[in-house]
């Protein structure tokens, strides 16, 4: 049986002042799996647009799938 390794790293950088707050506006996400076959997955998010304090409907959140 061959041992599977999983490895799940979280970057966060660019860091900007947004409405008082300190937030980054980069986000990188490595995942990779290491066992009889090697996959490596890389996303990079680049935030653009924060909004505030925005109305929010509760159907947002139903995950139901009706």
């Amino acid at each position: 049986m061959t041992e599977t390794r999983y490895d799940l790293v979280e970057e966060f950088f660019d860091f900007k002042g947004e409405n008082g707050l300190t937030l980054p506006h980069t986000y990188k996400i490595r995942f990779s799996q290491q066992g009889t076959a090697t996959q490596i997955s890389e996303w990079l998010v680049t935030l653009v647009q924060f909004n505030f304090n925005q109305s929010m409907d509760a159907k947002d959140f139903d995950v139901s799938g009706d």
